[in-house]
């Protein structure tokens, strides 16, 4: 029996028949959990029969065990010398037997590209790949492999079971993203992390946490990211600028996040603080993109981390310009004003004709003194400032681009309160949605359950029962397909709205998996 613990993606971590966890690398030589007779293999209990010989026209996808638990897929060794077809064959597998059944590769428990395969859901490997290269004299390193006069087999095979021990452990605490791209030294894996990137980035965004312990992109590969990808879209297709701003003032990231707490754009708002009415502020950064202020305290904004030097590759500049220019598109503005450093000199082709480009030291004073004379001397004299509730703008903002603009009919009958460090959407004397700072989302109340359960949205549909600290996977009987893991969610039963919580597995999991946590429930 299969007992899925955590679940990161595709990638899952638990046991075994209750005591053999995976991600798992077989010990071949036991033959308590690896014997081959003729044409049927037995793996820990599990029974596979299949063809001796692999058909070129790859008529055999795959091999269930005798319990349906465990998918085989005996050409693995083949699909690796091109690892886009091996990828699109994991998808295509998915697709036929569902999310439940475990994956086995068998042959390639190569340590360099365990964590790509892990991370595309693979569960199961053998020793035979490092035994063989260890009788060849490998010896394998954190660096890679290097030749050697002794077979170092132990040593190899204990080096390839603390890499799967690692995976695990990431996907348990939702780090794996991070462990894959520090352990890319292997070109096979590289190419495997490109392709589900980019051939099957629609597959993966469904599958992928809508938030992780941080963001580390310490590569050009990080950029696309399925969570940092999910959110340039989100914000080309969810969010609008707020009305009666009509003055755009586009400004540099900074190493402080969120960004308004930073020293540099203290200062520089300072500077033009008797203007605030008329702009609206942009950050222009990278992985991300664009950072439309209201989204500063937001995934993955505030939790992303990037080396800097003051130099672009031309991946983050294409990714930049291609964003600032569709965004600018969708949110016109009367006037912008870019106020940036020279190494953002390449923006200049996505901005509107008639742009003002302050370029230079942007902490420096006489900067400082040009921006505030525009602001004085050709901003301000065009417009007159708006009254708005500045505060309800940008809460309407962040829930739009959390849940969709579906929401925002909703929103506007309700009336924002202070508490402690929540900011509450009320509707008379009910409490709808928080925002919580600290984290960057809204969670939802029961009352406001029923708008979410009614539109058909986030909503999870459970068997009678009243839940309490968690919602196990056997009590799911649908979800809707916009879940994303560690998405707000409504728990309801029969058009009863029985709680809210946080979605522990993606929809696809909730309604395939018999084990593990689906919710783990608020209220």
């Amino acid at each position: 029996m299969i007992e899925d613990t955590a679940i990161f993606g595709l990638s899952r971590t638990g046991k075994i028949d209750g005591s053999l966890e995976y991600p798992m690398l077989i010990d071949t030589q036991n033959s308590s959990l690896f014997s081959r007779d003729g044409n049927s293999l037995r793996l820990y209990g599990h029974k596979f029969s299949f063809p001796s010989t692999i058909n070129p026209d790859n008529s055999e996808p795959y091999v269930l065990d005798s319990s349906g638990e465990i998918a085989m897929i005996p050409d693995a060794p083949m699909l690796l010398q091109r690892p886009p077809r091996l990828v699109e064959k994991i998808f295509t597998l998915r697709d036929l037997i569902g999310y439940r059944p475990l994956i086995y590769m068998p042959g390639i428990g190569d340590p360099y590209i365990i964590p790509s395969l892990v991370y595309l859901g693979v569960s199961i490997f053998d020793d035979l790949f490092v035994r063989a290269r260890s009788m060849e004299g490998y010896l394998f390193t954190p660096l890679g492999m290097k030749k050697t006069s002794s077979p170092f087999v132990e040593e190899n095979i204990s080096f390839t079971r603390n890499i799967v021990e690692i995976t695990r452990h990431a996907t348990r605490n939702g780090t794996l993203r991070e462990i894959v791209e520090k352990f890319l030294i292997s070109g096979k894996a590289v190419e495997i992390v490109r392709a589900a990137d980019t051939h099957f980035y629609a597959e993966m965004e469904k599958l992928y946490p809508v938030r992780t312990p941080y963001v580390k992109v310490n590569t050009v590969m990080g950029l696309e990211r399925p969570d940092l990808r999910r959110y340039r879209e989100r914000v080309l297709s969810r969010y609008r600028k707020p009305n009666g701003k009509p003055v755009l003032l586009i400004l540099p990231c900074t190493a402080k996040k969120p960004y308004f707490l930073s020293a540099t754009h203290k200062r520089i708002l300072s500077a033009i603080r008797n203007y605030r009415r008329f702009f609206h502020k942009l950050v222009v950064t990278s992985p991300v993109g664009i950072v439309p202020e209201e989204l500063e305290e937001v995934y993955p904004v505030s939790y992303y981390d990037i080396p800097t030097i003051g130099q672009w590759f031309e991946d983050e500049k294409i990714m930049i310009e291609r964003m600032l220019t569709e965004y600018l598109k969708v949110n016109p503005y009367r006037e912008v004003v870019a106020y940036v450093s020279p190494d953002l000199d390449f923006i200049q082709d996505s901005l509107p004709e008639n742009s003002h480009l302050i370029m230079g030291d942007i902490r420096s004073s006489p900067l400082l003194e040009e921006l505030k004379s525009l602001f004085r001397n050709v901003i301000a004299p065009q417009f007159r400032p708006e009254n708005q509730d500045q505060r309800m703008t940008r809460l309407k903002s962040i829930a739009s681009f959390q849940f969709g603009t579906w929401i925002l009919d909703y929103l506007n009958d309700m009336k924002p309160v202070r508490n402690y460090n929540q900011e509450i959407l009320m509707r008379g004397n009910s409490s709808m949605l928080s925002y919580n700072a600290h984290m960057g989302k809204f969670t939802i109340s029961k009352k406001m359950g029923k708008i979410f359960a009614d539109e058909g949205r986030f909503t999870v549909y459970i068997d009678d029962f009243q839940p309490t600290a968690n919602i196990y996977a056997m009590g799911v009987m649908d979800v809707t397909s916009d879940i994303r893991q560690e998405d707000e969610v409504v728990i309801v039963h029969d058009g009863e709205v029985r709680g809210v919580g946080i979605a522990k597995m993606h929809a696809r999991a909730m309604k395939e998996l018999n084990k593990g946590i689906a919710v783990k429930v608020r209220n």
